[in-house]
C-alpha cells in the first residue's frame, strides 16, 4: 500500500502541476492576442499587397 503522506505529496504536486498548466495557458493566449495577432495581420496585409500587385502587373 502505498503510505498516505505520499499520495497526499502527488496530489499536491499534481494540483500545482495542473495550476501551472493552466497559467501557461492564459499566458500563451495572451501573447497570441496581445503580440501575435496584430504583427501576423500585418504580414497577411503586406502579402495581399503583393499578391494585387503581381495581378496588375506592377
Amino acid at each position: 500500500m502505498i503510505p498516505q503522506d505520499l499520495v497526499e505529496k502527488l496530489r499536491a504536486a499534481h494540483e500545482t502541476l495542473d495550476g501551472m498548466r493552466a497559467d501557461l495557458v492564459l499566458d500563451v493566449e495572451y501573447y497570441y492576442a496581445e503580440k501575435l495577432e496584430p504583427e501576423l495581420k500585418k504580414i497577411a496585409e503586406c502579402i495581399d499587397a503583393l499578391v494585387k500587385a503581381g495581378e496588375e502587373g506592377r
